[in-house]
């Protein structure tokens, strides 16, 4: 799957760094199938010059989760192939700073798995820039 401009843009930021200590904190992981959802959080991230990495690929998000280095993932996946319900723990296992911000997906058991597999906020449909930006646990970035 082709990705939009934006997409390709903000991933080429965080890809280019090849030195996680150089990459500036918070960044942020977005994995979605959903082109318009990548888009529109890479976006908001991208005006407050938080690096970012958008993905339709699970295998990509999860390697650069596990380089470290992320505040955020944004996602709308709880199920195989990924992120599946064991995921999110394994993650903040690994990286207890770690925030997830599942994306409600509309069905009734959504967000209580996403609760249940650790995420720290259900984001409601549509997305609002300012509840996304809380997720990262700033304050201060929301002026």
């Amino acid at each position: 799957m082709a990705r939009s401009n934006i997409s390709k843009g903000v991933s080429m930021a965080i890809a280019s760094c090849s030195d996680p200590a150089k990459i500036q904190a918070p960044s942020g992981v977005v994995l979605s199938s959903e082109e318009t959802l990548r888009d529109a959080v890479a976006y908001w991230f991208k005006s407050l010059s938080i690096p970012t990495l958008a993905t339709a690929d699970g295998y990509e998000a999860n390697r650069a989760l596990k380089n470290g280095g992320a505040a955020l993932l944004v996602t709308d996946r709880l199920l195989p192939p990924w992120p599946g319900l064991g995921t999110f723990r394994e993650l903040k296992s690994e990286n207890p700073a770690l925030r997830v911000a599942y994306v409600d997906d509309g069905s009734w058991d959504g967000a209580i798995l996403a609760r249940i597999a650790g995420a720290t906020v259900v984001l409601p449909r549509p997305l609002d820039r300012r509840r996304v930006l809380e997720a990262l646990g700033r304050p201060e970035i929301l002026g």
